[in-house]
């Protein structure tokens, strides 16, 4: 069925099991209560029920179970690098969601005679577990020079680190020099549509959770039971001693 929809699937399950436990908590207690004593929840039996299984839905959701919390965002990095600088980059699991390969690509513009080499390091828990070289050479014209790499990394967090020299016609210069640095794990191609599917289906599950919140709100008895005192109202009567009042005077 796909990620997204055995997610759906997975939190409905999850949120609708919560939902009927609160739907039978909410009906026996308006049985055991009397209507003038009911609350809220128990005027509108529907109501608890609905707020539960909304609640349900956004905690499942934040808890990191679903198969799309493997989803973590597109996962790059691009700076404007110097010797010396570092960057924090995380490796994911490459699952259903992201692909195997980290993708490096390194640029700089370049005249006659200029080089730049490019030392990358990448350390995991303090370890350097990968160095990767980069020479960007001009190529006798000005131009923009690129090199890409694919690397092999074990997930995790790494901390890069970056070293470079740059050359004047084979004169290593003393000054720090930029290059434009960027670190990619794409995803995976069969992925993409599940995001077209999520992103449906959490818009069809707002909608959904907004009127299940309307009818707990419409079903039941709205507000409580009144007890309307009625007064009859007299005109005022004038006794004029035979025990006989004249009605229709007054103030």
């Amino acid at each position: 069925m796909g990620v997204a929809v055995d997610s759906f699937v997975m939190a409905i399950e999850i949120a609708g099991s919560v939902a009927v436990l609160a739907l039978i908590l909410s009906l026996i207690t308006r049985l055991r209560t009397e209507p003038r004593k009911r609350g809220v929840f128990g005027r509108l039996p529907l109501l608890l029920p609905a707020v539960t299984f909304v609640i349900s839905l956004i905690i499942v959701g934040q808890l990191g179970i679903l198969p799309m919390a493997e989803y973590k965002g597109a996962n790059y990095i691009g700076e404007a690098a110097t010797s010396g600088d570092r960057f924090t980059f995380n490796v994911h699991e490459s699952n259903v969601v992201y692909s195997e390969n980290v993708e490096l690509t390194m640029e700089k513009y370049l005249i006659p005679g200029e080089s730049i080499i490019n030392t990358i390091d990448f350390y995991l828990l303090g370890s350097l577990v990968e160095t990767v070289y980069v020479n960007l050479a001009s190529t006798g014209v000005e131009d923009m020079v690129t090199e890409q790499r694919l690397l092999d990394l074990d997930p995790g967090q790494y901390e890069v680190r970056i070293h470079n020299t740059f050359y004047r016609d084979g004169i290593p210069d003393v000054l720090n020099h930029w290059v434009e640095f960027a670190l990619l794990q794409s995803m995976q191609s069969s992925f993409l549509p599940q995001l077209e599917i999520w992103s449906t289906i959490q818009f069809g599950v707002n909608i959904g959770c907004f009127f299940l919140i309307l009818g707990g709100v419409c079903i039941g008895d709205s507000s409580r039971p009144r007890h309307v005192d009625e007064r009859i109202s007299e005109e005022p009567q004038t006794d004029y001693g035979d025990g006989s009042p004249e009605y229709g005077k007054g103030c």
